[in-house]
């Protein structure tokens, strides 16, 4: 049975080792508006399915809905969309690297996926935001 707060904390540690001076400045494992530092990456569980994979199995999937945040005040648009792009490659590259894959042996394997792309307004000022899926998938017998 998978456990949703060790796949939550795996899934932060994994992105938060991109915690640097010029990466990620910050991480959320809930939606939080009021944002300290930028790029930051908020993220939360938007979707689980459970279907039969065979006659003894299921396939969980469990989506974790990631944005990836940068400030667009004091930089041009240009800048923040190329921050923007770096950092999520950056993200993906780290999801995709085979010791992150299976989150710490607790999923199968992770599949990241890129999604919308807005400008939103927050209490801190107007950012870039970049969505990324990330769907846990995992098998496990059925009793």
């Amino acid at each position: 049975m998978l456990n949703i707060g060790t796949l939550r904390t795996n899934l932060k540690s994994v992105i938060s080792n991109l915690v640097t001076s010029t990466t990620i400045a910050v991480v959320y494992d809930y939606y939080e508006p009021n944002v300290i530092s930028y790029p930051a990456v908020v993220f939360d569980i938007t979707s689980n399915t459970d279907a039969f994979f065979t006659n003894k199995e299921n396939i969980i999937k469990i989506v974790f809905t990631a944005y990836v945040l940068v400030a667009i005040e004091g930089q041009t648009i240009e800048t923040a969309k190329d921050t923007l792009d770096t950092v999520t490659d950056t993200l993906i590259t780290e999801l995709r690297k085979e010791s992150n894959l299976t989150l710490g042996g607790y999923a199968d394997w992770v599949t990241p996926a890129v999604g919308a792309r807005s400008q939103i307004e927050t209490p801190n000022g107007n950012v870039y935001s970049q969505q990324l899926d990330i769907t846990v998938n995992a098998t496990g017998f059925v009793n």
